[in-house]
């Protein structure tokens, strides 16, 4: 098996996107969710609700905007998330709007994960 180099992830609150493309750029996909901590972290405003929900059962989640989001060398901007509040959240889970994007492949026993954009 080959190895891929680990992903880096970063993400920004900025006013503005940036101006400079990449051929990488994708507009507007979805994350998940974000954690309400990340999102007060990096000051980002409440857009809105968005019915959301899953075993538990129908809930309303807070919903923002990540106007820029990279994994594994990728750039997205304009990301959509909602807010996960939860006691059990993580900062982000990101879904298969951007997934999609990716080879992936998963190591189970050293739990590693390598993406590789296509």
């Amino acid at each position: 098996m080959q190895n891929l180099p680990s992903p880096a992830t970063s993400c920004e609150s900025v006013t503005q996107p940036s101006e400079r493309g990449t051929r990488d750029e994708q507009e507007s996909p979805a994350i998940h969710w974000a954690s309400r901590d990340l999102v007060k972290k990096l000051k980002l405003k409440i857009l809105g609700k968005k019915a959301g929900g899953g075993i538990g059962g129908a809930i309303q989640r807070d919903v923002v905007r990540l106007n820029s989001f990279e994994i594994a060398g990728r750039r997205f901007r304009n990301v959509e998330a909602t807010i996960d509040d939860q006691p059990s959240h993580n900062d982000m889970n990101v879904g298969t709007a951007i997934l999609k994007n990716f080879l992936i492949t998963t190591d189970f026993a050293d739990r590693a994960v390598w993406l590789q954009s296509r």
